[in-house]
């Protein structure tokens, strides 16, 4: 919807101001913003390879539609 797209957008934009140009950190800082924790080993991995593939603002529209995120809203 235009709306997460929007706020994917808004959701990369912050990433970056807030965690800097590396992956890794916009993961980490992602994980803390969506699900108030770390992500485990295998989430860092996959989030990570999906930013450097797709971008944070697809990685961000992956997050909006996460159980754990519609639970935790």
């Amino acid at each position: 919807s235009p709306f997460v797209l929007q706020q994917s957008e808004l959701l990369a934009a912050r990433l970056v101001r807030e965690a800097g140009a590396d992956p890794a950190r916009q993961v980490d800082r992602a994980f803390e913003v969506f699900y108030g924790r770390s992500p485990d080993g295998a989430e860092r991995d996959a989030s990570r390879a999906m930013v450097e593939e797709q971008g944070l603002m697809a990685f961000g529209r992956a997050l909006f539609n996460t159980s754990e995120f519609l639970f935790v809203f």
